[in-house]
């Protein structure tokens, strides 16, 4: 198709595989238009992916689309206990850094208000 339009110069006609996007396969069309009015250019850059798709259509195939699901779902809300707990610990560590505000060399790490204890690795 690209070789047969009559805008077209049939030499610098070609299509790539040029990569893989995210859910894409990405072809590059590429085709030098012999027309200099920009006018022109644009309706015959505008005609080719459509005829390119139609080309897609009549083999019994399609051009996938990205699609996206969005899931909506209605929960409990927020546990009032764990909301308590939070309020208190954020409460904890403000009054701890109000009495201290550099708390480098007053301990360790795991003394410090909200901290968990470290496991054996040394991870919390």
């Amino acid at each position: 198709m690209l070789q047969q339009y009559p805008k077209v110069e049939p030499e610098s006609a070609r299509i790539r595989f040029v990569g893989f996007g995210s859910s894409s396969l990405d072809l590059e069309v590429f085709a030098y238009v012999l027309d200099a009015r920009y006018e022109a250019f644009l309706e015959i850059q505008e005609d080719l992916p459509l005829r390119i798709m139609d080309i897609v259509e009549a083999s019994d195939t399609a051009v996938a689309v990205p699609a996206q699901t969005t899931y909506i779902v209605r929960d409990a809300g927020l546990d009032a206990t764990k909301s308590q707990e939070a309020i208190a610990t954020v409460q904890e560590v403000a009054r701890a850094r109000e009495a201290s505000p550099f708390p480098v060399g007053k301990g360790s790490r795991d003394q410090r208000p909200g901290k968990r204890p470290s496991s054996e690795f040394g991870h919390a």
